[in-house]
């Protein structure tokens, strides 16, 4: 049987696993976009992070979070890298 404290646990687990998950792709997003649209996905990340880190204030959530959202982001850019690839578009050099 499960104590509170180990579920509660798990949730916050799962919470940093969604937030950092998010924050990776608005960032990925930002880095593939082009003009001023992608600041708001960067602002976006920014303040889904603000949100989390004034929801958890636990050291262990907070360097977890950071260090998946990284991770995230990584994976979502190569991800992006090989769809676009595959579709050709590398081979166009912008002006």
């Amino acid at each position: 049987m499960m104590e509170p404290l180990e579920d509660n646990k798990w949730k916050n687990i799962f919470w940093m696993l969604g937030y950092s998950t998010v924050i990776g792709l608005l960032l990925a997003v930002f880095s593939f976009i082009p003009g001023l649209i992608r600041f708001v996905f960067s602002l976006g990340a920014l303040l889904l992070g603000i949100r989390f880190f004034g929801k958890y204030d636990s050291i262990g959530l907070r360097i977890g979070m950071i260090v998946l959202s990284v991770i995230f982001i990584v994976f979502f850019i190569m991800i992006g890298v090989i769809i676009m690839y595959a579709n050709g578009m590398l081979d166009e050099v912008p002006a």
